[in-house]
């Protein structure tokens, strides 16, 4: 079930994908406390890195109770559940909201802050909420004839 990735054979850059995974989960922890610090995306890259360099530090990783579900719905179909999009939509709209009224930024800074959760926003929302059943990857494959 697990999706194996190529490990780098050279040791140096097993090396810095460890680091980088590392710190991706550092930054992920971080995220928990600091809100404009998104802890998923430090996850999913966490896990990008160790699959790549660390079986060990993979499979560790997916078998956390809190995360490892969400990584492993990434991993295997591109999927943000239903409930990890409306937390992220309602964390971006409450750091905007925090930063435009009460911290006062620019019109410009606001703009950009804007444009950036718009961009972010529409990826989250137009990835699967529930990965394929049986019978719709069936059905899909029953569309593409084959010559």
């Amino acid at each position: 079930m697990e999706q194996q990735r190529k490990l780098f054979g050279n040791a140096p850059l097993r090396y810095l994908f460890v680091g980088l995974g590392l710190l991706f989960f550092a930054l992920g922890i971080i995220g928990i406390f600091l809100p404009i610090l998104p802890t998923t995306p430090f996850m999913l890259l966490a896990a990008a890195c160790f699959s790549r360099s660390s079986p060990r530090l993979h499979k560790w990783l997916l078998s956390r109770k809190t995360i490892g579900p969400t990584i492993v719905d990434w991993e295997m179909n591109g999927v943000i559940r239903p409930k990890a999009k409306i937390m992220a939509t309602t964390v971006m709209l409450g750091v905007m909201i925090l930063s435009s009224v009460i911290v006062g930024l620019s019109k410009e800074i606001n703009l950009i802050l804007a444009a950036t959760a718009a961009a972010v926003l529409w990826f989250i929302w137009s990835r699967p909420s529930s990965a394929p059943t049986q019978d719709s990857v069936e059905d899909a494959a029953s569309t593409h004839h084959h010559v």
